[in-house]
């Protein structure tokens, strides 16, 4: 009788700790992928948003500067996803502010964008007329990002490789001033990015993360929050220290996010790209078709 009790107990803790895995297991698969595709689609909107109050305020008025501003801010939180799904027309939403050469047809295309709408607002050295159509192509392209946004689900693969792609742009293109070379707003721009990150890391897979790796969510959070505390004490474009804000404060948290997306198991990277997921720093044989 005792051999009996002594089996039966030993078979319901075995049923214990099993059903016990399964739901722990059940609880990393369900992630909200819709809640940070929502708040990219929603920033769309808010960027288009700021372009018809820019437009309404119009080149030379007094909260030009400021639509603009915000304007960009909304872009920044929707830029990794819409411009992971089409590059194409994310770059040239907010490329650099140079004419294009067309070699099929010989003609060279105006350069359009938030880039040439900043030297607008900035500099006024365009025309009303030119202006206006410069915010007439950008709520094109926006609206095209838009749409894309809407359409294409979200899911692991995307997610990791948008965010990998805007933890690049951060680096060569935010703090280095090619993003707004009037302006210099990228500095406050790369807080924006950072705060973004963390926003759609915690509406997607961060229980998931904590789940299984406690210790690395805990890093991942802090190093944020160090990163954008660097930039709060150092808010002057010339002399922030991009060099030290790179080695001591990017660094960590692009190892942190290579460990997240390797922990999570949601998805593995394959070699034939070119770019190294897998690289923990951005310098490290890490090529990258922006």
């Amino acid at each position: 009788m005792f051999r009996y009790l002594k089996s039966l107990f030993f078979l319901i803790i075995c049923i214990s700790i099993t059903g016990c895995k399964q739901d722990k297991k059940e609880t990393i698969s369900v992630i909200n992928w819709s809640a940070a595709q929502n708040y990219y689609s929603q920033n769309i909107d808010l960027a288009l948003s700021y372009i018809d109050s820019l437009e309404t305020e119009g080149m030379h008025g007094k909260k030009a500067k400021t639509y603009f501003a915000l304007s960009r801010v909304a872009f920044k939180k929707a830029e990794p996803y819409a411009s992971y799904l089409n590059p194409e027309v994310g770059h040239r939403a907010n490329g650099p502010a140079l004419p294009i050469y067309k070699e099929d047809t010989g003609k060279i295309i105006k350069p359009v964008g938030y880039q040439k709408i900043e030297e607008s607002v900035f500099d006024n050295e365009t025309s009303e007329a030119d202006f206006k159509q410069e915010l007439y192509v950008q709520k094109g392209m926006l609206s095209n990002l838009k749409k894309a946004i809407d359409k294409r689900d979200l899911n692991p693969q995307r997610f990791f490789i948008a965010t990998h792609q805007q933890l690049l742009r951060i680096v060569s293109l935010a703090i280095s001033g090619f993003d707004t070379p009037v302006s210099h707003l990228g500095i406050d721009e790369t807080i924006v990015s950072l705060e973004s990150l963390q926003t759609v890391y915690k509406a997607t897979i961060q229980n998931s993360i904590k789940l299984k790796n406690e210790k690395l969510d805990s890093n991942f959070n802090a190093n944020i929050e160090k990163a954008i505390a660097f930039i709060n004490k150092n808010q002057d474009f010339d002399t922030f220290d991009r060099f030290t804000f790179t080695r001591d404060y990017m660094n960590p948290i692009t190892r942190n996010w290579v460990d997240i997306r390797k922990s999570s198991a949601l998805w593995k990277p394959i070699d034939t790209t070119p770019f190294n997921f897998d690289a923990p720093l951005l310098f490290l044989k890490t090529i990258v078709l922006i």
